[in-house]
């Protein structure tokens, strides 16, 4: 029941996950759970699939890469619905990882920011982010950071907002 130019939630999340575990070792891949909530599987949004699947490999790289390179064992990721309503979804993307503050993450992804440095390796810090938050705000979407309160569990929680078809 997906319309023209669109991808099932559930459908861009399972490419994702097949990506991922080609291109990582399957010893780092079996130490991650990966939880999507079901009411997320069938949810269809305004956005184009290639689109849909760049966002989500991009915050799912992000936390996978910080997981395995911290090496934390209990590695987790949750996908879940904040609300879904008939214009837009909020839907909630959590890790184990070691965290991002909320003024990192403008930093590294505000309009206004500096561009990233480079990292010794070559590449651009923050990037990737930078890229996704301005392709989620292409098409009428937001990508936020919840800041944490200090003391909470470890990991990070990006709240991603899509349009809904309609």
């Amino acid at each position: 029941s997906s319309q023209a130019g669109s991808v099932s939630f559930g459908e861009a999340h399972d490419r994702v996950m097949t990506l991922l575990r080609t291109q990582y070792p399957q010893s780092e891949m079996e130490l991650l759970s990966c939880e999507l909530d079901p009411e997320l599987r069938d949810l269809t949004v305004a956005v184009p699939p290639v689109d849909l699947i760049h966002i989500l490999d991009n915050i799912y790289r992000n936390s996978v890469e910080n997981m395995i390179a911290a090496r934390i064992h209990d590695r987790k990721l949750r996908v879940e619905p904040i609300s879904l309503d008939t214009a837009a979804a909020r839907i909630a993307i959590a890790d184990t990882g070691t965290g991002l503050s909320y003024e990192r993450f403008e930093r590294l992804t505000s309009i206004n920011a500096p561009f990233p440095d480079q990292s010794s390796n070559g590449a651009r810090e923050g990037l990737g982010l930078r890229l996704t938050r301005r392709l989620v705000e292409m098409h009428r979407g937001g990508l936020d950071l919840e800041s944490g309160d200090a003391g909470a569990a470890p990991g990070k929680r990006f709240v991603l907002s899509l349009p809904r078809f309609g």
